[in-house]
């Protein structure tokens, strides 16, 4: 049954029913008036904020797909978010940047086209149980995983930023696209200087949409704020992604299970689900910094889920694919080939339906080929990033034994009486083989090239991890289906949950003593979640952190040039240059110190003169002991033509 749906029409801003003229034109012209003043109205009074909220739900609100409100919602944030990235080529190429009037302006003249031309009123279904859980569960590991950053001072929040050095990159390509206002690789590099030139070609669809968000969030898209400030807002945005993504698992394997675990049958999958999201190494990609990660797999999950169990329109199936397929290529397009495979699997296997929309299906095709080849295309053949698909860097060893177990239960479901028998089921098969068999084919490829797997691989096996998390409501294909139930008070309902929680906790318990490499572990370090909640990870860094600080604070009589800080550990200088370079704003200035075997690889004083001398500009120079003060000078006699202010901490 399809939940009840409550159908408005309402033009953006007018706050009540519109009594909408007889005529389209008349129509037409009270949506258009409307769309442009809310954004202008709420922009005069500093509550930009509210417009994405109105965009979501008017998107929301003309979508048909979906059973319950947060279904709808889902599918609404799946599209835009491939949308604005797509739409970022317009505002690198328009004269408006990411300003929130014309962007906003422009959204909702698109919905008033597709609302008035289209006939299509404002509907939105009503929210079942099933969404009051995910939200819950959602809020719940979001403020778990955000309680280290709400307890911290100005230091504390910069010392869990330093965690990952990926979060200094992120931030600057994020503050870039902010400033210009568009995607950065339309730029000169002299144009970018606060991002290493190799950043510009990064895929920046995160960051695009970040900052678009931002300059609703602060009702401006010229007030850039200081770097801190701007710090303070990327960190935001990297835990508004990861609660986005717990939402996406969640929501997508309840919808792929379907009718197996609604109402307080899903409360033991979404209870494993929230535990897995916080207590597994998925939230070392909040800690390190993969925002672009984050994205992309959020936008599998989605892709995934509608594959699996379609839209029963076509047309909007082909619409939200393109989009999330576009999203992907724009945010993270290593995960590029699985999520088109996948998209191949739905078209072939409704290839009936699909044969009456060909005109709509080629026109999507075509672009979705092209505009999603921009992101590889520009950073294969100009930033040269297949030459790092070998390459190594640091991330957490994704647990096999953990994948292999959900394998095995997924397994079990869809090969018992009712798994054979669902069709949907079996699309899941050949989804599951699709992105393995992409992950696969890159850790054959790393054996072949360097004789053993790394870093991407297991950004490989994270896609994997996805799907399967997805998939896991196909466990209930093991246990009787749901009987139709006679009605019962609340109390009643809350007392027939009691053994699903009972349940749940017992799975999590369990979980908690598993052996091998699965990270669900009693000790704190062994627990990426639990140790990162705790703030530890911070508390280690506070000194690092009041150190770039300092180095701030004292080179700010010299503005233009780079800082470098050394200490009597490589890489310790290299992550200290690389944060206070981040703040100043100047981290392209510093590339040459920092990247092809810069700071880190220098340990000796005529290894340090070398790495000194190539940014050919003034350096200021922070030695932080004696010793490094000492290898400075020594730096500076092997090579006397350097150009060295030093301060001393």
């Amino acid at each position: 049954m399809t939940a009840p749906q409550t159908s408005v029409d309402v033009a953006p801003g007018t706050g009540e029913l519109a009594r909408a003229p007889r005529s389209r034109l008349g129509r037409l012209t009270v949506w258009l008036g409307a769309s442009w003043l809310l954004p202008v109205l709420t922009h005069l009074l500093h509550v930009d904020w509210l417009l994405p909220i109105v965009v979501l739900v008017l998107t929301a609100g003309l979508l048909r797909g979906g059973r319950t409100l947060l279904d709808r919602l889902i599918l609404a944030i799946g599209l835009l978010l491939g949308t604005v990235c797509v739409a970022g080529l317009l505002y690198t190429a328009w004269p408006w940047g990411l300003s929130p009037v014309p962007v906003a302006g422009t959204a909702f003249t698109v919905a008033s086209l597709i609302r008035v031309l289209g006939n299509r009123p404002i509907e939105l279904p009503r929210p079942a149980l099933s969404d009051g859980l995910a939200a819950l569960a959602t809020i719940g590991v979001t403020g778990y995983l955000a309680r280290p950053y709400l307890t911290a001072d100005a230091t504390g929040r910069l010392a869990l930023a330093m965690v990952g050095e990926d979060n200094a990159r992120h931030a600057s390509l994020f503050d870039a696209i902010r400033r210009l206002g568009g995607y950065a690789f339309g730029y000169r590099a002299a144009d970018v200087p606060e991002v290493f030139d190799l950043m510009r070609f990064y895929p920046s669809g995160w960051h695009l949409t970040a900052g678009l968000l931002d300059g609703f969030v602060r009702s401006s898209s010229t007030d850039l704020g200081s770097m801190r400030s701007v710090t303070d807002h990327y960190i935001g945005f990297a835990l508004a992604s990861y609660g986005l993504f717990a939402l996406a698992i969640i929501w997508a394997a309840v919808r792929t299970a379907g009718p197996l675990v609604r109402g307080w049958r899903a409360l033991p999958l979404v209870a494993f689900l929230a535990g897995v999201l916080l207590y597994s190494d998925l939230p070392t990609m909040l800690s390190l910094g993969f925002v672009g990660e984050l994205s992309g797999l959020t936008l599998l999950a989605l892709t995934v889920a509608v594959v699996v169990r379609p839209l029963r329109s076509v047309r909007e199936q082909l619409v939200l694919l393109s989009a999330l397929v576009l999203g992907i290529g724009f945010s993270y397009y290593l995960l590029l080939p699985a999520a088109g495979l996948a998209s191949l699997v739905w078209l072939y296997r409704y290839r009936a339906r699909v044969r009456h929309h060909r005109g709509l299906l080629l026109g999507l095709a075509t672009g979705v080929a092209v505009l999603s080849a921009v992101p590889p295309a520009l950073g294969l053949l100009l930033a040269r990033q297949s030459e790092t698909i070998t390459s190594a860097g640091g991330v957490g060893r994704v647990s096999r034994a953990t994948l292999i177990a959900m394998a095995a239960l997924i397994g079990a479901g869809i090969l018992s009486v009712a798994g054979r028998r669902l069709r949907m089921w079996r699309g899941y098969v050949w989804v599951f083989t699709c992105v393995t068999g992409v992950a696969a084919a890159l850790g054959a490829y790393q054996l072949l090239a360097v004789g053993h797997t790394t870093y991407y691989f297991e950004k490989g096996l994270h896609s994997v991890a996805v799907t399967l998390l997805v998939g896991l409501g196909g466990v209930a294909l093991l246990f009787p289906a749901p009987r139709p139930e006679p009605a019962r008070t609340p109390g009643q309902r809350v007392a027939s949950a009691v053994p699903a929680v009972a349940l749940s906790v017992a799975v999590l318990a369990v979980l908690g003593f598993v052996a091998g490499d699965s990270p669900y572990r009693p000790r704190m370090r062994d627990n990426p979640g639990r140790f990162w909640s705790s703030g530890e990870p911070g508390k280690e860094l506070v000194p690092d952190a009041t150190a770039v600080l300092r180095a701030v604070q004292l080179s700010s009589s010299d503005p233009a040039y780079p800082i470098v800080i050394i200490t009597d550990r490589p890489y310790d200088s290299y992550r200290l240059t690389l944060f206070v370079n981040t703040l100043q704003r100047r981290s392209g200035a510093a590339a040459p110190l920092l990247y092809n075997r810069g700071l880190p690889f220098a340990p000796t004083a005529k290894e340090l003169a070398q790495v000194l001398r190539r940014p050919g500009v003034p350096l200021v120079v922070v030695p932080m002991t004696a010793e490094a003060t000492e290898l400075v000078e020594d730096a500076q006699r092997a090579a006397p033509d350097l150009q060295l202010r030093l301060v001393e901490p």
